[in-house]
C-alpha cells in the first residue's frame, strides 16, 4: 500500500505527517476527470479563514514580551521562540488563565555570544512541543510528526513567534465538524503561532524605508532581500514600518502581533 501513496521530488514538508501509526486510507471522490482511487495515510486539513483567536502578545521597547488570553478558557503549553542569526531563545509557558494578562519575558537578555545555535535547540524544542501536543490526547507518533511537519517554520525561520495549543472547545467552534457514522472517540488540536514584529524590527526598517525614498541603492536592495527573506511575514512588517514614519517621534511605537 505505501507504494501507492502520492509522492514528489520536491522535498515538501508535508509528508512528514505520514510518519505515524495510522493505517492507510482509500478514497474516490467518484469525479470522471480523477476517476482512480487515492491513497493517503494522513487527514490533513489546510485552508484559510479569517478569524480572531483568544491571544493577543504585546512587546516593549525594551523587548519585553506581554501575553493576555482574552477567552473563556485556559490556553495551554505557550511556547516563546526568537530566532535571529542562527541562534535561538526560547521559554516555555504551561498554562495561560482565561482573561489573564501576563509579563512573560524580556528577549535579547542572554549574550549573543551564550546564545545557542538553532541546529542544537530545534531538536529540544521540538520534543518539548511533541511533549506538549501528545499531553493533550494526540498520540506521541502523531505529536512528532506534527512537530516535524513544522520544524522548519516553527523553530528554523528568524523572528519572533508564540506558538500555543488552543481549547478543544474554541476548534470546534471555529471549525465545526460531522462525522458520520459517529467515531467513539475524536481528538482534535490547532496549534495558533502569533508572529510578533518587535519594536526594533519596526525602527530598522523605517529606517531604511526612508533611506530608500531618498534615492540610496543600499537601502532598496537591503529592503528587498528582507522581503524575499521574510516572505509572507513582510508586508504587515511594511505596513507596521511606515506606521511608526507616519506618527509624531515622541509617540512610542505600536506593538504587532498575528496569527
Amino acid at each position: 500500500m505505501a507504494n501507492r501513496l502520492p509522492t514528489d521530488t520536491n522535498g515538501t514538508h508535508y509528508f512528514s505527517a505520514r510518519e505515524t501509526d495510522a493505517a492507510f486510507v482509500r478514497v474516490n471522490d467518484l469525479s470522471p476527470t480523477n476517476p482512480a482511487d487515492e491513497h493517503e495515510r494522513f487527514l490533513f486539513y489546510r485552508g484559510s479563514g479569517s478569524f480572531s483567536t483568544p491571544l493577543v502578545v504585546t512587546s516593549s521597547d525594551d523587548g519585553t514580551v506581554s501575553i493576555d488570553n482574552t477567552g473563556a478558557a485556559p490556553l495551554a503549553h505557550l511556547f516563546l521562540l526568537q530566532v535571529r542569526d542562527g541562534a535561538v531563545e526560547w521559554t516555555h509557558l504551561e498554562k495561560l488563565e482565561p482573561h489573564a494578562r501576563q509579563t512573560w519575558q524580556k528577549l535579547n537578555s542572554v549574550p549573543a555570544s551564550e546564545r545557542r545555535p538553532v541546529d542544537q535547540v530545534r531538536q529540544e524544542v521540538g520534543v518539548a512541543m511533541a511533549d506538549a501536543l501528545a499531553s493533550t490526547g494526540l498520540f506521541p507518533t502523531e505529536a512528532r510528526a506534527m512537530v516535524k511537519t513544522w520544524d522548519k517554520a516553527w523553530f528554523g525561520e528568524d523572528g519572533v513567534r508564540v506558538l500555543y495549543i488552543l481549547p478543544h472547545g474554541w476548534t470546534d467552534e471555529i471549525l465545526p465538524l460531522q462525522l458520520n457514522p459517529r467515531p467513539r472517540e475524536l481528538v482534535r488540536l490547532m496549534v495558533g503561532r502569533a508572529e510578533i514584529i518587535m519594536p526594533e524590527t519596526q525602527k530598522e526598517l523605517a529606517g531604511q524605508i526612508a533611506l530608500a525614498k531618498a534615492g540610496n541603492a543600499a537601502a532598496k536592495q537591503w529592503l528587498q532581500n528582507y522581503s524575499k527573506k521574510f516572505g509572507r511575514f513582510a508586508p504587515p512588517a511594511f505596513q507596521l514600518a511606515n506606521n511608526y514614519l507616519s506618527r509624531q517621534p515622541n509617540k512610542p511605537i505600536a506593538t504587532a502581533a498575528w496569527n
